[in-house]
């Protein structure tokens, strides 16, 4: 693995946003290694809060709240070093990565990161930045123009639709924008205001690339495919398969090293027809396919933590490349989408409630039955029987099936659900 010289032993972990599958893959790595796991979120609970490797759970403010959330952080640490005397490894998740970045001098020396100097971590994520870095470092990505979008008011030259118009500071899904024509894109420009990336729109396959570097070294990088996305036609990856692509572990090697990178990234890409290959968005945290590259022995809470204890880690070579993952839940929900889309059962059935007729009814009926070989086909063959890896159910760890919880408070709490709102730290932030 590395060095035996150790700085620091690390008896203790802090595993923020727990309601992702991501905490949980955390959570199980380091839990399995005797690791004291606390788990925190801004909601009361969620998939790892319920993990049999979670020793406690607690509720901090809504990140949006920096002070808050810092004192929060910060007044929680303090009272496990009172309490035990050992150290902390702060492990940020999701978004908040960024504010524990920028206030990481608040924290007492006995809390210990594993993150990037705050302004190359602003520089990766925002999307303006990251054009000059890739043309810097000759990392090919689609035709793209940043700049005010007072000078958009018409596509700018050398782009062609479709296009993707992005906030610079977007994360996710949220604050970009597609523009399939010249109607559409007049429509999204004058509703916006300061400066945007306006990208076009390259066909494709996506790839995951997920990467930790120790001080511009590279020590694992590991790509896999999207098989099922979650909306089907293009989101969250719900189940996966590791594929090796030297051209796009070059691309993430070349912009990574290159910047000096310290900790994990996630890096999108996308192969077009032709084979090249584009770089669409750096993501400086951890993935939604976490538990995906530990599976593939790719452990990346692991390396995380033996790099804040000291630990010089040598690369990882013996990555597994037949390992398939899946979060059968948001795999189920995706196929059922995509039968649904194909056979529309939807509007049968609720013209067979509005005219209760036997014509209505029969059609109902036939609509309904006409997805039945579709269900065998993706459900059954597709997951059923293809060896896979599942996010959620773990049998040495069924407990943590209960935060599927969340997803329903969320529904009935605000009436609705979707991404935006699950992934959001603060739900009530995506309904204003």
């Amino acid at each position: 693995m590395g060095s035996d010289e150790k700085m620091n032993v690390i008896q203790y972990a802090i595993v923020t946003y727990a309601r992702s599958w991501s905490a949980l893959a955390a959570v199980r790595s380091l839990g399995d290694r005797g690791v004291r796991c606390i788990v925190a979120d801004s909601v009361a609970f969620g998939a790892a809060t319920f993990s049999k490797y979670a020793e406690s759970s607690f509720v901090y403010p809504d990140p949006a709240d920096e002070r808050e959330f810092i004192k929060c952080l910060v007044n929680k640490c303090v009272d496990i070093h009172k309490k035990t005397g050992g150290n902390i490894l702060l492990c940020p998740i999701h978004e908040e990565v960024y504010v524990i970045s920028r206030h990481r001098d608040r924290f007492p020396a006995y809390v210990h990161f594993v993150l990037p100097e705050d302004d190359m971590l602003q520089r990766i994520q925002h999307k303006g930045d990251l054009i000059a870095l890739a043309k810097k470092y000759d990392v090919r990505i689609p035709p793209s123009w940043y700049g005010d979008v007072k000078d958009a008011h018409t596509l700018p030259g050398g782009l062609s639709f479709p296009v993707f118009i992005k906030l610079p500071e977007s994360s996710g899904s949220t604050g970009i924008y597609r523009a399939d024509d010249e109607q559409a894109y007049a429509d999204i420009i004058k509703n916006l205001s300061g400066k945007v990336v306006i990208q076009s729109f390259v066909e494709g396959i996506d790839y995951c690339c997920c990467c930790l570097l120790q001080e511009g070294r590279a020590v694992v990088i590991i790509n896999y495919k999207a098989l099922r996305t979650y909306p089907f036609r293009g989101g969250t990856s719900v189940y996966r398969k590791t594929i090796h692509n030297p051209d796009i572990d070059r691309m993430a090697k070349r912009l990574l090293m290159n910047v000096g990178w310290n900790g994990v990234a996630e890096l999108d890409f996308r192969i077009g027809p032709d084979g090249k290959v584009y770089l669409i968005e750096v993501n400086p945290r951890f993935w939604g396919g976490l538990n995906h590259a530990v599976k593939a022995n790719a452990d990346f809470p692991y390396l995380v933590w033996r790099m804040a204890e000291g630990i010089t880690l040598q690369p990882i070579e013996n990555i597994d490349r037949k390992v398939r993952t899946r979060n059968f839940v948001g795999a189920l929900a995706s196929t059922i989408e995509e039968m649904t889309s194909i056979h529309k059962p939807g509007p049968a059935w609720k013209d067979f409630l509005k005219r209760p007729r036997w014509k209505t009814g029969k059609l109902a009926i036939t609509s309904l039955f006409k997805t039945i070989p579709l269900f065998r086909k993706y459900i059954v063959r597709r997951y059923l029987k293809q060896k896979s890896f599942d996010d959620i159910y773990d049998p040495k760890d069924p407990g943590a099936l209960a935060g599927l919880a969340f997803p329903l408070a969320v529904y009935a709490k605000y009436g609705k659900i979707n991404e935006k709102l699950l992934v959001s730290t603060s739900a009530k932030k995506v309904l204003d």
